[in-house]
């Protein structure tokens, strides 16, 4: 086919035995490369829809050719009218096959040459073939001119080779059949957490917009598609007539049956009659079935989890309570896992989505082997060690791309030794103390310090967890570090170790700030396993917590918080306060 704009303006120029037709703008053009030996006898105009469904001949192919209309055509340059090759382009499909009903010619195999169709260049690369088709066209006396043009083209993000497109016959997911696209959109704007929010629109504008899904793939690896089909007719099983419902099942028992006994491979080392009942024929009479050779799309592989993970483990529910992914997943496993999981069971794979971004170096920049700026977390965990490596995660807003390098993982580890030393002060100072008869029993009991810092504690750990249940890490370590650096270290600590130092052993007013202490290093622990698994397990290991509990990550949150005085935690507000305002005096006055 050929495509002219409906809107634009064309010119006829018509000589003795020849006429030619191009967008109006672009006569100049012609004159330019002195392609015009003599002046037309006659010229006129007419719109581009004026010349929809003209026929016209091939140039040097016995075929016939149809005029379509298509507003993507431009006037900027070449002539106006544009070659529609409907099995070989997505616009040329959409616009030729599906508005105009263009036969789909596909000359060209799966290795990029011509097939017998198009005999002239059989066997030859498209690309090589086109000096040969140039020669073609000059022998007949149909090349006006001939010229390099640089453009845009399509090729492999991997091999970064130009893509040939070619029509294939393909199995696809319908995704309007039984109102599929309508109930994934209204679980996702009714019935789905998504953390952050925007991720709610992102994969919403993806599924009202998306195509019909093409399930299978032409690679030699991969999950076999299961589809058996005719030697003789070219249908596949089951599609030219309903085959019966006992059939169909005997068919799917079969090839289930042989894959989980021998893994899907099968699919590909067995003939085609080990997966049909025994004398089964096709409508057509014939017997012989061979099997595809596509596999299913890898997307498909993954979207499914739900039914062969969630489904088939003991311990996991379905739906999980959150899919974690990257911002690309809306387009790929996000989306994949609705899909399959609405068609199937008509219910959401989960009931919440979390959406982070990506590593970058320190400057930025993404991170790529042939750049030389990869951080491994291997490495990473050589030099610094797992948790910090863990600690630099939550530390970060994850909602956007987040920076890693060596100085940013130093800075960390700073960090790091603040909280470890924060337990190392609090273990050091229990050494001697039993919770099961050294422990004040009532909080109202304790000095009114060690109540100020039971009720600051208490704060903390409620504002976690509610960070935790918001996915929101990076707040959890600013509250954390915070914590132990200024209301620990640089308060409470100060305060209680003299206390703690020069008190007698036995003495009310030492097993009060011990009381306290145990109270916060018990609960601190088990709010920051999550974050630092391996040095809250040390701390569990290094002081009997709970007795019976091998480890921390066995250990079940209490919510119980010990109930201290509003006013008495004021008080203490204000003593802290004025001791803040003097303090730097003080430390003047030293100096001098």
């Amino acid at each position: 086919g050929a495509a002219v704009h409906p809107d634009l303006t064309y010119s006829v120029l018509e000589w003795a035995d020849e006429a030619w037709i191009l967008a109006e703008p672009l006569t100049e053009n012609l004159r330019a490369l002195n392609v015009m030996n003599e002046e037309p006898l006659s010229t006129f105009c007419c719109k581009g829809r004026e010349l929809e469904g003209l026929e016209y001949r091939h140039p040097f192919v016995d075929r016939a050719g149809r005029t379509i209309l298509a507003d993507y055509v431009s006037e900027t340059d070449g002539t106006g009218v544009v070659h529609i090759a409907p099995g070989h382009g997505e616009e040329d499909y959409r616009f030729g096959h599906l508005d105009y009903r263009l036969d789909i010619l596909s000359p060209v195999n799966e290795k990029g040459c011509f097939t017998p169709e198009f005999s002239l260049c059989e066997g030859l690369h498209v690309f090589k073939a086109n000096p040969k088709i140039v020669e073609l066209l000059r022998e007949k006396k149909l090349l006006l001119a001939e010229a390099e043009h640089a453009h845009s083209y399509p090729h492999c993000w991997r091999c970064k080779k130009p893509i040939i497109f070619r029509a294939t016959k393909q199995w696809f997911l319908k995704i309007d059949h039984d109102g599929l696209r309508t109930r994934m959109q209204d679980v996702i704007g009714r019935h789905t957490q998504f953390t952050p929010d925007w991720g709610k629109n992102r994969i919403g504008a993806m599924v009202e917009s998306r195509p019909d899904w093409c399930l299978s793939r032409q690679r030699y690896w991969g999950v076999p598609l299961p589809v058996l089909t005719c030697r003789k007719c070219g249908l596949p099983f089951g599609r030219k007539a309903p085959v019966p419902s006992e059939v169909m099942e005997a068919v799917r028992a079969k090839v289930t049956d042989v894959f989980s006994r021998e893994s899907a491979d099968a699919w590909f080392l067995k003939p085609a009659g080990e997966f049909l009942p025994p004398d089964f024929k096709c409508d057509c009479g014939s017997a012989e079935f061979v099997k595809t050779d596509d596999i299913v799309d890898v997307w498909f592989d993954s979207g499914v989890s739900h039914q062969a993970v969630l489904k088939s483990h003991a311990g996991l529910e379905y739906p999980a309570a959150l899919y974690l992914e990257g911002s690309d997943q809306h387009r790929g496993w996000f989306q994949s896992s609705l899909t399959t999981s609405m068609a199937l069971n008509d219910h959401a794979p989960f009931r919440g989505i979390l959406t982070h971004g990506f590593v970058v170096d320190g400057e930025g920049k993404k991170m790529s082997k042939s750049a030389g700026n990869v951080v491994s977390p291997q490495d990473v965990m050589k030099e610094f060690g797992a948790d910090i490596l863990r600690l630099w995660v939550s530390s970060c807003d994850y909602q956007f791309d987040v920076r890693l390098s060596k100085e940013i993982l130093r800075q960390l580890a700073d960090s790091y030794r603040k909280i470890r030393n924060t337990f190392r002060y609090l273990l050091s100072n229990l050494y001697d103390f039993d919770p099961s008869k050294d422990a004040i029993r009532e909080a109202g009991k304790l000095m009114p310090w060690d109540q100020w810092a039971v009720r600051t504690a208490n704060g903390l750990f409620a504002k976690i967890r509610e960070k935790y249940e918001a996915y929101e890490f990076h707040q959890i370590y600013q509250l954390a570090h915070h914590f132990c650096a200024e209301e620990l270290s640089a308060f409470y600590f100060d305060l209680s170790k003299d206390i703690l130092y020069t008190a007698g052993k036995n003495s009310a007013i030492r097993r009060s700030s011990q009381t306290a202490l145990f109270y916060i290093l018990s609960k601190l622990a088990k709010v920051l396993a999550p974050i630092l698994p391996f040095t809250m397990e040390e701390v569990w290991r290094a002081y009997p917590i709970e007795t019976g509990v091998r480890s921390i990550h066995e250990s079940k949150w209490d919510d119980r918080f010990w109930e201290v005085s509003p006013e008495l935690y004021a008080q203490w507000c204000d003593i802290r306060a004025l001791r803040d305002a003097i303090t730097p005096h003080l430390e003047k006055k030293r100096e001098e």
